[in-house]
This record gives C-alpha cells, structure tokens and sequence, in this order.
C-alpha cells in the first residue's frame, strides 16, 4: 500500500509486543508476535494515496511507533506486518480472520448481484 520501506536497526521478533489498533476507532492494545527486520514509510496521523485509493494506518507497535498494519478506505484490503495466526498464541488478533472472511462475503454478494 505505502510507497517505500526501511530497514529497522533491530530486528523486531518477540510473542509479547503490545500493537495499538485504530482500525474503525477501535482504539484496542493488542498482545501480537513478530518477526521482521523492516518497517513501512506510512503516515500515522493521516490518511495517505495508493495507486488502489485511500489508506491508513490501522495498527502501530507501542513498542517503538512502527507501522504493523495498513487498511485501504474505499477497497475490501489490509495488511498486518506480524503474525495474527500465532499458533501457540497470543490470539488477540484473532478477529482479523473474520473481518477477511466478512470482506470475502461482501465482495461474493456484489458480484452475484451484479
């Protein structure tokens, strides 16, 4: 979604990161585990241009202000930049699972209408 990236001078892994969601205001800290060494150039006080529309950043790690995920306002997508599976858990996360398979659902009812 975002235009450019960097490397981070840590690499950030861990099962016990505290992430910030703004997705639709829900203003929620989540408990999430990561593993990655680069960050997304993404502003995090306002909505930003994609070449597929409108975005934001929808999730920010406490721990140090990276951007862990991006959702698009006028099209059915996002993405987090940790790992919301997490088998063995934290499961906070869980509810990005249904809101993908809400997204697919929306998308399936349209397109039979149409």
């Amino acid at each position: 979604f975002a235009s450019s990236s960097n490397k981070l001078k840590e690499v950030d892994t861990g099962g016990k990161k505290t992430t910030y969601t703004e997705r639709k205001k829900m203003g929620t800290v989540e408990i999430t585990a990561h593993n990655h060494g680069f960050a997304v150039d993404a502003p995090i006080d306002s909505n930003f241009t994609t070449v597929f529309g409108a975005g934001y950043v929808s999730h920010i790690c406490l721990n140090d202000g990276v951007v862990e995920g991006l959702e698009l306002l006028e099209r059915p997508a996002f993405s987090v930049q940790y790992h919301p599976e997490s088998a063995a858990g934290p499961h906070d996360a869980a509810y990005l699972f249904d809101h993908f398979a809400e997204m697919m659902s929306k998308k399936k009812a349209v397109q039979s209408h149409a």
